[in-house]
């Protein structure tokens, strides 16, 4: 379960070998988990849940949708265990964002 699907919350702990606790020495645990970033990084969440919700989607294809529309991207990577998380990041592929949208979710993260 990924930053970007609503499922990681303040309170979240990670196993000591997932690189998501601090334990593995890799640089973006300090840019996106570390205890001053996380509540940062939810905030975005939010609200980008916020437009998920006004487009009647799911956090997870949004934001796959959004990283497939970056200039130079041409493929995203997404990681599923479940049937359900298959599913829901394969709707990416019929979501569409307008230019203000994609200018709106490019605010948040800029």
């Amino acid at each position: 379960f990924g930053l970007l699907t609503g499922a990681i919350r303040e309170d979240t702990t990670f196993h000591p070998g997932d690189w998501r606790s601090g334990t593995m020495g890799m640089s973006s645990y300090s840019r996106l988990f570390a205890p001053r970033k996380r509540g940062e990084n939810l905030q975005r969440v939010e609200r980008l849940r916020v437009i998920a919700e006004r487009l009647g989607t799911e956090l997870a294809p949004l934001a796959l949708r959004w990283v497939i529309e970056q200039r130079g991207v041409t493929a995203a990577i997404a990681g599923s265990r479940k049937s359900a998380h298959v599913r829901s990041n394969a709707a990416a592929g019929d979501l569409q964002l307008d230019a203000k949208t994609l200018q709106e979710i490019d605010a948040i993260f800029s």
